[in-house]
């Protein structure tokens, strides 16, 4: 009879809120689940873009900011130097019909390259990161621009023929290790604005 009138007995209904919950706690779970991926996939997808955004013009290698239409230096190939070693860094690049300004050179960009034997910087270029000349050995001279404000450490520690330098007239720090172990340079213009050196900037050098 309680069939009939549609009875349900307390056992049932406890087990349909049971039910209930279950699937409600595996909705919350599997939600949980799909945003923890979501997450993940668009940290891949940011990533791709990064590495889409690396660009070659000329030979130099370039990682593009596609909203401020700024440009950072990251490497270069074979066809970056002309016949006689020589490095031009460019002050603008165009991708795609689109201007970037080239602000930086970017950390370790030439790190242990050994055909490099002349820097040109056009003016423009801000910034010149870490470790960026690192040993490049073969490195004669040095043209840098008065747009340069900041050579971080050991931008050209160990290049071991540069023999001068004329160091960018806006330029207020030498940094840790610049020079050290350019033991052949003998010849620095400092700039008007320098405030200070910091330790080591000129270790083993004997000019």
């Amino acid at each position: 009879y309680a069939d009939k009138v549609g009875y349900t007995s307390p056992n049932h209904r406890i087990s349909d809120i049971i039910n209930e919950t279950i699937n409600k706690a595996e909705g919350r779970i599997l939600f949980n689940v799909f945003q923890t991926q979501l997450f993940r996939i668009q940290e891949f997808l940011n990533e791709l873009k990064k590495i889409n955004n690396t660009m070659e013009l000329n030979g130099l290698l370039f990682s593009l900011n596609e909203e401020t239409k700024e440009a950072v230096i990251t490497g270069r190939t074979a066809e970056a130097l002309n016949e006689n070693g020589e490095l031009l860094i460019p002050a603008k690049v165009v991708f795609d019909n689109v201007e970037y300004l080239v602000t930086e050179i970017g950390e370790s960009a030439f790190d242990g390259d050994e055909d490099i034997t002349a820097l040109v910087v056009e003016e423009g270029v801000k910034t010149i990161r870490e470790l960026a000349f690192n040993w490049c050995s073969s490195l004669k001279t040095v043209q840098l621009p008065a747009s340069i404000t900041t050579i971080e450490n050991e931008v050209f520690h160990a290049c071991a023929k540069l023999v001068s330098v004329v160091l960018p007239e806006n330029l207020s720090t030498i940094q840790y290790c610049t020079f050290e172990n350019c033991y052949r340079l003998q010849s620095v213009t400092w700039p008007q604005a320098l405030e200070s050196i910091e330790s080591e900037a000129f270790r083993c050098c004997y000019f």
